[in-house]
């Protein structure tokens, strides 16, 4: 439920910011979301001592970099 308010919240900042521009993006920040969540698993495994975490946060870090990227090219496609 805390994750469903959070988009919803993130959706409403990102419409009065960009307007209907912000649908071209859905998809990409639904994904950014889920990965933001996995990285903080992530983060908390390594902590812990698990050294195959930190690999996987790498990983997880360059995807959300790679979404990112799009997400600033549909925005400046204006």
């Amino acid at each position: 439920m805390k994750d469903k308010v959070l988009t919803e919240e993130a959706k409403k900042i990102l419409k009065q910011e960009y307007g209907k521009d912000a649908l071209k993006i859905d998809k990409e920040l639904n994904e950014l979301a889920a990965l933001s969540v996995k990285r903080k698993n992530y983060i908390q495994a390594a902590n812990k001592g698990n050294s195959k975490a930190r690999e996987n946060y790498v990983k997880i870090t360059e995807e959300i970099k790679k979404i990112v990227v799009q997400i600033n090219k549909k925005l400046s496609k204006n």
